[in-house]
């Protein structure tokens, strides 16, 4: 089965991923932090159209989350052969506004987000397993 896992897939540009992957046979994996109640929402529609899909809050800033978020979609739907970083927050400030803890979560998430989710995934492709 083709699985795919995209992140920041509750609503926007996520959710319309989500919906077009499920549409070509991908299995979903819905992931968001914050909008539980839309990810569900696109869940619902994408169930009764029929599709195979999960939702998983994860934090892809946090690498124990999203490891667990992969462990769990491997569990339920396999191995995922897709990933999507399509996590990112960002807010207009001027620079001289913006707070070091605020710079870092920006780069936390929008980078790091995508190094926890690759590192998750990719050993478990067929292609990159070793040999050795």
């Amino acid at each position: 089965m083709k699985v795919a896992l995209i992140t920041g897939s509750s609503r926007g540009i996520g959710a319309a991923s989500a919906r077009e992957l499920a549409e070509a046979g991908y299995a979903v994996c819905i992931n968001y932090i914050e909008r539980e109640d839309k990810a569900e929402e696109l869940a619902a529609a994408l169930r009764e159209e029929g599709h195979a899909v999960l939702t998983h809050r994860a934090d892809v800033a946090d690498a124990a989350a999203v490891r667990e978020m992969v462990r769990r979609i491997e569990r339920e739907l396999g191995y995922v052969t897709l990933l999507v970083n399509n996590a990112g927050i960002a807010e207009q400030h001027l620079f001289q506004d913006i707070t070091p803890e605020w710079w870092q979560r920006i780069f936390a998430v929008n980078l790091g987000g995508c190094f926890n989710c690759i590192q998750a995934v990719l050993p478990h492709r067929p292609s990159t397993r070793s040999s050795a």
